[in-house]
């Protein structure tokens, strides 16, 4: 949705990560820093000296990653609804492994799917419904078991390399953008709370940081309100 919007006046390389979308799904060894080498590795091929880097969800806890490793690739970074700023006591990441195994991701029913995409929006809207059918299709893939796996991991992952401690040391200009009314972050069984709370603390950890809300809007901000967060994201860049 916000692609075609930032490509009438740049470049904009979007990517699958391994064991996600269309790429190659293996028993990879998931981390953030593993993700974090991939981006370098897919830069290096496509021989990007310095360019902006736009991390979502556990992709700008990778963003982060790649950030504080590479500093010097990045012109400015981009963390959009990001994970790795709200932090985990150790009991509770215990938890929320407990909660995600493959089987629970397995037996999802199509109306568990449905459910669960809708809490990724403000107001959840049918003609995202080809989100839901996505997601099923899946669950007949031959490779999906894999896929779950991988889900597995990435939460372990996040939970394993945690960021929030390290944010004041990024070093180049970061702007996070975020949906008002986020119902993943913070964690609504955790941290009941406002989103707002979560980003303005990091906002004042990260040196070089510019925040913007967008109203009335969730997680999936680039879905929900793309002219409002590729706006933000051009001005930012400009």
């Amino acid at each position: 949705y916000s692609i075609p919007i930032l490509s009438k006046n740049y470049r904009v390389i979007a990517v699958d990560l391994p064991g996600y979308g269309k790429s190659q799904k293996d028993a990879y060894p998931y981390s953030i820093s593993f993700y974090a080498e991939q981006i370098k590795k897919l830069a290096d091929e496509l021989k990007l000296n310095k360019f902006v880097l736009v991390g979502h969800s556990m992709g700008g806890q990778i963003a982060i990653m790649f950030s504080l490793k590479y500093p010097e690739r990045l012109e400015k970074l981009v963390l959009a609804s990001p994970a790795g700023i709200e932090e985990f006591q150790r009991g509770e990441g215990d938890w929320l492994r407990s909660v995600m195994k493959i089987d629970f991701i397995k037996k999802t029913t199509e109306e568990g799917v449905r459910r669960n995409l809708a809490g990724n929006f403000y107001s959840w809207d049918d003609k995202w419904e080809w989100m839901v059918e996505e997601r099923v299709r899946m669950a007949k893939a031959k490779d999906f078991d894999e896929f779950c796996y991988t889900v597995v991991r990435s939460v372990n992952a996040m939970l394993d390399e945690p960021t929030f401690d390290k944010i004041k040391n990024i070093s180049v200009p970061t702007l996070i953008v975020y949906g008002r009314y986020d119902g993943l972050i913070p964690n609504p069984y955790l941290h009941p709370g406002f989103t707002a709370d979560v980003f303005k603390w990091g906002k004042t950890q990260i040196p070089n940081c510019t925040l913007h809300e967008i109203d009335n809007c969730g997680h999936m901000l680039q879905i929900e309100k793309p002219d409002e967060f590729s706006n933000a994201i051009l001005d930012f860049i400009k």
